[in-house]
């Protein structure tokens, strides 16, 4: 463990208040001294006992608080340099044997390993274990992106989970899951079909193709769908036509209005609109027209 910047100005903060509160109730600056000593020794000797049971991150967190209390102290710059060497030791010792689930726990121990030492072999040996725990993690993103294209979308995110919590690591991550979500959706899209919902699947899959998703089923299950819709429809609006009366007009222009609205596909596949419309017009005048004669 290695204190944090924030941990730092929080020590410094507390060590000023102190002075401050101690002119404010008359004490001499000698107390805080005394106070800030005590802090340091409590932080050495903490320190030490870490060190000595194998703990080298907390040993070095609590020892670096020591010297940093206490600048001008040999004995707790030496141990504060104990706990340097044993932390890149140990992690130069365990660096073989570290995989991905230990990725954020490495990164942080990597971290410290180049603060205290950047130019240590110990400290490269740390790094380039991160790198392979990196690559491993790339890897395993690469495979779940096959998975997901494959239809496999549980195998897909199993396999992500791990790498959920290093996500700003990865910005592959949120290609792939972009990936998992669209595929999702599209699977809600073929269930629509299959049932017979054809809005439904016609609005998923031009909701696809508006976000720039053009793949190949996408295209064709919209297709489908449009063509179904345009079977489904066409012979509904034949017999509308064929009957002239102003209601079944202004229902054929209504639906083909909608249907073309909805589904870009099947504009111009169930007549023509504006004829359609024409006819309509004329209709409503001539039913003005008869109703104003007998008015």
């Amino acid at each position: 463990w290695s204190p944090s910047q924030g941990d730092r100005t929080l020590i410094s903060r507390s060590a000023r208040t102190r002075l401050i509160l101690a002119v404010l109730l008359g004490a001499t600056l000698g107390n805080a001294s005394s106070a800030l000593a005590d802090e340091a020794s409590d932080s050495y000797r903490q320190g030490k006992e870490a060190l000595k049971q194998g703990q080298a991150m907390v040993a070095l967190g609590l020892l670096e608080k020591a010297a940093r209390l206490k600048p001008d102290s040999d004995r707790y710059q030496k141990a504060r340099y104990e706990a340097e060497e044993a932390v890149l030791t140990q992690a130069a010792d365990v660096a073989p044997k570290v995989s991905t689930v230990d990725y954020e726990l490495w990164k942080r121990i990597a971290g410290t390993c180049t603060r205290i030492r950047p130019q240590d072999p110990r400290a490269a040996a740390v790094l380039a274990a991160l790198e392979r725990l990196r690559r491993d993690y790339e890897r395993q993103i690469a495979t779940a992106t096959s998975l997901a294209r494959a239809g496999d979308i549980a195998g897909a995110k199993r396999l992500l989970e791990p790498i959920r919590s290093s996500a700003a690591d990865f910005p592959a991550l949120h290609d792939v899951d972009t990936e998992i979500a669209w595929r999702l959706r599209f699977a809600e899209a073929r269930s629509a079909l299959e049932n017979g919902d054809l809005k439904t699947c016609l609005d998923i899959t031009q909701s696809l193709v508006d976000s720039g998703i053009a793949d190949g089923e996408v295209l064709k299950t919209r297709e489908q769908a449009s063509n179904n819709l345009v079977d489904r429809i066409a012979p509904i609006l034949v017999e509308k036509e064929r009957s002239g009366s102003v209601l079944d007009l202004g229902f054929a222009v209504f639906a083909v209005r909608e249907v073309e609205r909805q589904c870009p596909l099947c504009k111009g596949r169930l007549g023509d609109l504006t004829a359609l419309s024409a006819r309509y017009r004329t209709e409503v005048a001539k039913n003005l027209n008869e109703l104003q004669r007998t008015t």
